[in-house]
């Protein structure tokens, strides 16, 4: 059996599987439920034909479906990937919907045969056999005889390796058949258009990135006194010819920002320290206070901080430069973590939070969703939702949480999510991988009148 299976499923196009039951009624409020709760689509889209969020079809023999996503533009249409226990999935979307709740591709990379999913997946574009080409980095090959590769899932029903630095991380280079998964983290930007791949592999501590259109790895010099938990979260956000790798150390509450060409290691760096515990457990570039900012939001314990205009930030040459407190950044926005459970005690709410920019209005500035797997969603513990917050003004707001009316305890919804962007505004993709579940959330309040279709017009 070949360490990686990678094929094309069927591709034809049934009738989208709803998440909901489908009925010819209209949405109705309970008139009891007038009193105390607002009616939106997140609590009575049962009732609907066209569901606003539906739940995408989990290739056979899947478990854990949504450990991680992604998502990219490709030639023709937009791709998400999502990996499960072992194995992945691909699915695409056209201008407006899905063209198929069914995956087009699915591939299988297992510990039996020396393939190892990353902890985290990144899209980015490639040059493949000199055309550019849609890929998602999504784990590590090390067969017996060969050297260890990073494995790429490309449209085309390509798979592509690329090498790792040397000598090879030793975490990584260690792994032999049915060794217990490595701590691999894949990041890549800018988010729209991803030029940059980068790796870190936390066990060990390295980082290097993948320049744009190359596969020779480059080095990123690991800053001093770095400690476990380094290159735990990695993000990357992108600026002209400018690229700017955030690497999280959550157990130390750091983070490193390191500017680069995007073609040579990097030569300035700033590192940032926060009291709250576990800062920088989950980061994520995008466009949060203005079309035009390249901001970077952390998440720690307590609170989510998003930092505006990385490129303005005190970088310096020296490696050994002290890190300079994050209360000390008088343009930082902060949420805190009360604030997004509605005033109620945090609980562990941000335990294992995910973070992700998505433009759900079309003006061109991100939205920050964050995923709350551990969440619980109308008396179903663990559900997990989404929290769509705005970073807009200098007190950002909760703007709406996500979660559908089917949500069941244990699905864990939100253990991963990402901004898919069609040619309307962006869908966002979400993992409930306890459920073994993948949905697709068509419809927010932020979605301008008539820009919905038919699934929330």
């Amino acid at each position: 059996m070949n360490a990686l299976r990678h094929s094309n499923l069927n591709r034809h196009t049934p009738k989208p599987r709803s998440l909901f039951l489908r009925t010819g009624l209209r949405v109705l409020c309970p008139a009891a439920a007038l009193v105390t709760i607002s009616c939106t689509w997140t609590r009575f889209s049962d009732l609907l034909d066209r569901s606003p969020v539906q739940l995408l079809t989990p290739p056979s023999d899947t478990t854990a479906l949504g450990l991680s996503v992604a998502a990219i533009r490709s030639k023709s249409s937009t791709l998400a990937f999502a990996v499960a226990t072992s194995s992945y999935a691909i699915y695409e979307f056209a201008k407006t919907d899905l063209v198929s709740a069914d995956a087009s591709t699915a591939g299988l990379c297992d510990a039996a045969n020396s393939c190892w999913m990353a902890t985290s997946v990144a899209a980015v574009g490639q040059n493949i056999t000199g055309a550019a080409s849609a890929c998602f980095a999504f784990g590590l090959e090390n067969k017996q005889g060969d050297s260890p590769r990073i494995l790429l899932a490309c449209e085309g029903n390509i798979v592509r390796g690329l090498p790792l630095p040397n000598p090879a991380p030793a975490d990584l280079a260690a792994l032999t058949a049915n060794s217990k998964a490595p701590r691999l983290h894949l990041a890549s930007g800018p988010r729209l258009a991803p030029d940059l791949l980068v790796a870190a592999a936390s066990a060990s501590g390295e980082v290097w990135f993948y320049p744009t259109g190359s596969s020779a790895p480059v080095s990123v010099a690991k800053p001093t006194n770095t400690g476990r938990t380094f290159g735990e979260t990695v993000a990357v956000a992108g600026s002209a010819a400018t690229r700017f790798i955030a690497v999280g150390e959550p157990a130390g509450s750091l983070v490193y920002l390191m500017r680069t060409d995007g073609v040579s290691p990097p030569t300035e760096s700033l590192c940032i320290s926060s009291a709250s515990a576990n800062f920088a457990a989950a980061i994520a570039a995008g466009h949060y206070t203005s079309a035009e900012s390249e901001d970077l939001a952390i998440a720690s314990d307590d609170e989510i901080v998003v930092l505006p205009a990385v490129d303005s930030l005190p970088y310096s040459t020296d490696p050994a430069a002290p890190c300079i407190a994050l209360e000390s950044l008088a343009t930082k926005r902060t949420l805190s973590c009360k604030a997004l459970n509605l005033g109620g005690m945090c609980g562990g709410l941000f335990s294992t939070v995910a973070l992700a920019a998505s433009d759900l209005d079309s003006d061109g500035r991100d939205e920050l969703v964050v995923g709350t797997p551990s969440a619980a969603t109308r008396g179903n513990d663990a559900a997990g939702k989404l929290i769509v917050t705005s970073f807009r003004t200098d007190i950002p707001s909760l703007v709406q949480e996500l979660s559908p009316s089917s949500a069941e305890s244990g699905d864990r919804l939100g253990t991963s999510v990402t901004g898919v962007p069609l040619s309307r505004p962006e869908v966002l993709l979400a993992g409930a991988p306890g459920g073994n579940k993948l949905a697709a959330f068509f419809c927010t309040s932020l979605l301008p009148a008539g820009k919905g279709g038919a699934r929330c017009d």
